[in-house]
């Protein structure tokens, strides 16, 4: 497992994002085999209202609702045995949740991203975010993880306008994930919470709340069932990512060195090629030089008065 320092290092390095999902995976890893299934969506979505439902908390609200951003660190609840719910701030209401939401999706297990039918298809905001989560996920999990929820079906009362938006939030939805298959659940809460005060059955099963209940604890049953498994080979993707991304920083810093390498080869060439000939004609001098000194020597090597001269020199 990468360390929190070099974890912090590679981001500060290549940007690559990798920083969340490091954190993430060692938090899940720590976690030992408990799962944590978390919610997103834009503010007033119906997540937290969603989570309370799936609780069974409709008198007594486990988790904030309102029409503001009210939730702004990760709450936690225990959903059943081994599982915990896990209410994340609702995105672009700022940067500091964006950032906030994104750190804690990621050392999720399993996210359910939540959007009001009532706004239609998926709007420019949430198909990024959507899109920065599957991307943080990865393709080779994508399936397994992610779940789609759309809220507030009772206000769609047309059928056919309900399966207009369903088509294309379905068509948002494979556009994002590849084609890959991405479960997607239509429910209220609203009717759900009037059958709880009424203990009407019927209108409990419109709601599609025990529909969503029983797919998560199945989701997560299958997935515990495999969890290091699944976990390991996370960590596998995301250290070929690191290495990716490292690549990536080799290749652009030695294209960046090729390209000043040109650049101050292109600026100085005339200087240096006028230095080169100059140090041509001194090195031509200090030839021609030596080469004198050299004659000169031999002449006085090979004359007798100069023989003769070194002779007296030793006598004396």
């Amino acid at each position: 497992m990468l360390s929190k320092k070099d974890a912090e290092t590679l981001e500060r390095f290549t940007h690559s994002g990798l920083l969340e999902k490091w954190e993430g995976l060692r938090k899940k890893f720590d976690s030992g085999g408990k799962i944590t299934i978390a919610n997103t969506g834009q503010y007033s979505s119906g997540k937290s209202t969603l989570f309370n439902a799936l609780l069974g908390r409709t008198d007594n609200e486990r988790f904030q609702t309102g029409a503001v951003p009210t939730t702004k660190k990760g709450d936690r609840e225990r959903f059943t045995e081994g599982i915990d719910l896990m209410d994340t701030p609702g995105f672009d209401a700022n940067l500091a949740d964006d950032a906030e939401a994104f750190r804690m999706l990621m050392q999720a297990d399993i996210i359910i991203m939540t959007h009001n039918v009532k706004t239609g298809m998926l709007n420019r905001p949430e198909y990024e975010w959507l899109k920065r989560i599957a991307d943080g996920i990865g393709q080779e999990n994508l399936s397994d993880r992610l779940i789609f929820v759309s809220t507030w079906i009772d206000e769609i009362q047309d059928e056919s306008d309900r399966k207009k938006i369903r088509d294309e939030l379905q068509r948002q939805i494979s556009e994002i994930s590849r084609g890959k298959s991405i479960a997607f659940y239509e429910v209220s809460a609203k009717r759900y919470y009037t059958a709880m005060k009424k203990g009407n059955a019927n209108l409990e099963r419109a709601s599609r709340i025990p529909e969503l209940r029983e797919g998560l604890t199945g989701r997560a049953k299958l997935y515990g069932e495999s969890l290091q498994t699944l976990r390991k080979k996370e960590l596998a993707i995301l250290c070929y990512e690191s290495r990716n991304a490292l690549n990536s920083l080799r290749f652009d810093k030695g294209s960046e060195i090729s390209r000043r390498k040109t650049r101050i080869r292109e600026r100085h060439s005339s200087a240096f090629e006028t230095w080169r000939g100059i140090k041509g004609r001194f090195e031509s001098m200090r030839q021609n030089v030596f080469s004198k000194l050299h004659d000169i020597r031999q002449y006085f090597d090979s004359s007798s008065d100069y023989q003769s001269y070194q002779q007296r020199v030793y006598e004396i």
